[in-house]
């Protein structure tokens, strides 16, 4: 009878572990879900004629947006284990010449050092290991 009982007990458990990485997972997915301006890269304010964004595309892993000139695409990975992990690949990128390469290219320098996300208000913040904010981000309108 204890093992019976402590089987189900088992399953039951495992479920529930089970139900509770796949909603962290997909929480996650609909709280990054969409267009975001990027509105600091590693402290510092972008400004620019042009407003660079990344957009995550949760449905198919990708992500694509502009940094400023030059637009560019990559993938990212979520951890289940890990709640608020966030990975993104290596990045695709044009290479065209632009007015201001500064933005472009601390915007561009960033996309690899991101590991996690945090809610931050209304704002997003893609975080690097050690937690510091990498990018600040506003939900495009």
């Amino acid at each position: 009878m204890e093992k019976g009982l402590f089987g189900i007990l088992a399953m039951f458990v495992s479920v529930l572990l089970m139900a509770s990485c796949g909603s962290s997972k997909q929480g996650l997915s609909s709280l990054i879900s969409g267009r975001w301006n990027i509105a600091e890269v590693n402290g510092e304010k972008v400004t620019g004629e042009k407003t660079p964004f990344i957009e995550f595309n949760t449905a198919e892993g990708r992500v694509h947006g502009n940094a400023g000139c030059n637009n560019f695409n990559t993938a990212f990975k979520l951890d289940p284990s890990k709640p608020l992990s966030l990975k993104l690949l290596p990045a695709a990128s044009t290479m065209m010449a632009c007015p201001d390469m500064d933005t472009e290219t601390k915007v561009m320098r960033a996309l690899e050092s991101v590991s996690s996300v945090k809610k931050a208000g209304s704002a997003l913040q893609l975080l690097d290991k050690e937690g510091a904010v990498v990018y600040l981000l506003e939900k495009a309108l």
